[in-house]
């Protein structure tokens, strides 16, 4: 797919040329501070605004298709760089997208919507991936995502959605290796979720929610286990995020186990951290939940990481990382 390596990550305007042929510019509006340039048919092809008849460079250029829908709309600042919003659709690629800029660097939440279904939601810091990617198929369902923290890749989380008779692929983890089985859904519906570590270019099985294998320890719990994480999408400036930590072990469920949850300083030299303080929070024995409430972030998107670990007693039997986002906006108050 071309979409991500069509987000091109600085643009700046240099030259604008003006010639006499049927495409060139045949108007401007010097009360509007609009100039316009035409197809040959008559209809118009782009806009150019300028704050003011003085102005070289224009804020904002929007380009036309010759049936008169939008084609690409672009804010730029006095220095001719992108910055702000962008709009483009590629007809030929079959896909629009949204992207956010500042001073030419692509920066904040960027979109992607394929025809027919299927979006790509990219989070970017600094010309950088920064954030959780989101990819979701034509029934606007939910099959992946991927963190990243200042362009590393860290995790991705796979779910498939299975019906009843489909064979179920499974990876586990034995003394001898990777191996895979295959199992039959007997249920209407299934979601399958998988965990891979990116980090080191590849894609390193971590761990599943394998279906219907709660009878049996293969080897360990990464056979037959996650942990999630559940917040709010959005708050309020100077509310707490309340986070709910879920784990499911399917065999360790009742087994004198507890989850043992780390939130703080887990990956250094990153903004995801707005204390030194390293916060820890034990479950309930045989309980694998934990309820948390977040003080410290700072406005527009935020990521939140916590380390979970499975425990008996002072033994880790298992740990993973996970993640999620939310998004703090001013606070409103009614009248």
């Amino acid at each position: 797919m071309k979409l991500i390596n069509s987000f091109i990550p600085n643009i700046k305007i240099i030259v604008y040329i003006i010639t006499a042929s049927g495409l060139a510019l045949l108007s401007c509006n010097d009360k509007k501070n609009v100039q316009e340039d035409f197809y040959p048919n008559g209809t118009v092809k782009l806009k150019s605004y300028y704050r003011s008849n003085m102005d070289s460079i224009p804020y904002l250029i929007v380009k036309y298709f010759e049936d008169g829908s939008t084609e690409d709309s672009t804010y730029y600042n006095d220095l001719g760089n992108i910055d702000g919003y962008s709009y483009s659709d590629i007809r030929d690629e079959e896909y629009s997208r949204e992207l956010n800029y500042k001073n030419g660097i692509i920066d904040g939440v960027c979109k992607a919507f394929i025809y027919g279904g299927g979006c790509l939601i990219q989070h970017y810091k600094n010309g950088k991936w920064h954030g959780i990617n989101y990819t979701y198929d034509e029934y606007n369902r939910l099959f992946k995502r991927s963190l990243y923290v200042d362009g590393k890749p860290l995790i991705m989380e796979t779910t498939d959605f299975l019906k009843k008779g489909d064979t179920v692929e499974i990876e586990r983890t034995t003394h001898s290796g990777i191996r895979t089985f295959n199992q039959i859904v007997d249920c209407d519906s299934l979601k399958l979720k998988q965990y891979y570590d990116i980090s080191n270019g590849g894609f390193e099985f971590i761990s599943s929610l394998s279906y219907k294998n709660y009878d049996t320890i293969v080897n360990n719990t990464k056979d037959n286990a996650y942990a999630e994480m559940f917040c709010n999408d959005t708050i309020q400036n100077g509310d707490n995020l309340g986070v709910t930590i879920t784990g499911h072990y399917g065999n360790f469920e009742k087994s004198d186990t507890y989850l043992k949850v780390i939130v703080g300083n887990l990956i250094p030299d990153s903004d995801l951290v707005f204390d030194n303080d390293v916060k820890v929070f034990d479950s309930k024995l045989n309980n694998h939940k934990v309820n948390l409430e977040i003080k410290n972030y700072h406005k527009g998107y935020n990521l939140l990481l916590a380390k979970v670990m499975l425990m008996r007693d002072t033994s880790v039997i298992q740990e993973s990382l996970i993640y999620d986002d939310y998004v703090v906006v001013d606070k409103y108050f009614k009248e």
